[in-house]
């Protein structure tokens, strides 16, 4: 059951952002923080999404 929450959370929260992707990666950060532990590994993960998206 968690890993779908967690799954249905993810999906929300492109969905959210996608139109502001690469406009806003601030926005985006926060928002995918929202569901994800906030460690070394997923913020790299994150940044370079957005750096490559842009």
């Amino acid at each position: 059951m968690f890993s779908t929450l967690v799954d249905s959370r993810v999906l929300k929260s492109l969905g959210l952002v996608f139109g502001d992707i690469g406009t806003s990666p601030i926005y985006t950060i926060g928002i995918i923080l929202l569901v994800l532990v906030p460690d070394e590994g997923n913020i790299f993960g994150i940044i370079s999404i957005c750096h490559r998206l842009r």
